[in-house]
């Protein structure tokens, strides 16, 4: 795979970073620069790095944010379906890309989980019908229950809550979701939750994500390919195995592979002719590792 920040670019992106770069008013430092990636129909990319790496102000640009909603100085360029997000207000982005935040609660404003996910949709004048069928099936989608549409958002578990904001998104039929932590602030059956159905998003429609998160176990079997963030610059960028297999690498990023990665390595460093085997990336694929190491028949 091309170099960070030295990748041929091709047309049929439906993502395109090309040499970005952003430092916010008042900064001596830019918050992320010489950035350059895409990202094609159908693909899930996930975006890892230590906190302040500038993972979010990388994902705001994506959005558009940067730089209509905030003061800054930008370098290079963020098209999305061929859009250029300088040239055209966030606004204009809105039935193509769909943003998932930390907290699902500060994207609100309905009082039901009906009135959440028709309030964008009645900004694009569709009938009753269409709308109705993009709850059900947006909803289907996030595998909430049809009968859920009269309950309060507010009054949902976290998991529920986000599922919720992830549905509005998909009713939107957007080309592109994004999510930024979705499960942060969730307890582990809340991350699971949101995890599996964007799992089943990935089996049953050609949904584009991007998602930012520090939830190494769920990313290394949910995305295609991971890009990591180290002060704002782009150091790695290649398919999810090839990543999470650099064991040592990562450490020196400050990122841990997935346990099972993590403990396939430290037991394949000591066992003869076993440092050429794939290392797992889940719990199955350990179990197969382990077959192996036993010296049991070959599967890997």
């Amino acid at each position: 795979m091309a170099s960070p920040g030295n990748m041929k670019m091709s047309k049929d992106a439906v993502i395109s970073v090309q040499n970005l770069g952003w430092r916010y008013i008042g900064s001596q430092r830019w918050a992320i620069e010489n950035i350059s990636f895409q990202v094609h129909p159908g693909e899930i990319t996930g975006i890892v790095g230590p906190s302040g790496a500038g993972k979010t102000t990388l994902i705001l640009a994506l959005r558009g944010l940067i730089p209509h909603n905030f003061q800054g100085t930008m370098k290079g360029s963020v098209s999305i379906g061929g859009l250029n997000t300088k040239a055209i207000h966030p606004s204009k982005l809105v039935g193509r890309v769909g943003m998932v935040f930390q907290d699902p609660e500060t994207q609100f404003t309905g009082l039901s989980v009906e009135e959440e996910i028709v309030f964008a949709l009645e900004n694009l004048g569709l009938s009753d019908e269409e709308m109705d069928r993009r709850i059900v099936n947006a909803l289907d989608a996030v595998q909430l229950p049809d009968g859920m549409r009269d309950r309060s958002p507010f009054q949902l578990s976290g998991g529920q809550k986000q599922r919720v904001v992830l549905a509005s998104a998909l009713a939107m039929e957007t080309d592109v979701i994004i999510l930024d932590e979705p499960t942060s602030e969730l307890d582990p059956m809340g991350e699971e939750e949101v995890f599996r159905v964007l799992r089943e998003l990935r089996h049953r429609r050609n949904v584009t994500i991007v998602i930012v998160s520090h939830a190494t176990e769920q990313l290394a079997t949910l995305c295609d390919r991971i890009l990591c963030i180290q002060e704002g610059r782009l150091v790695k960028d290649s398919s999810s195995r090839e990543f999470f297999s650099a064991v040592e690498e990562l450490y020196g990023y400050g990122i841990r592979p997935p346990q099972v990665t993590e403990l396939a390595y430290e037991l394949a460093e000591h066992a003869d002719g076993m440092t050429q085997v794939k290392l797992p990336l889940s719990i199955d694929e350990a179990c197969l590792f382990l077959s192996r190491l036993e010296g049991k028949e070959s599967v890997l």
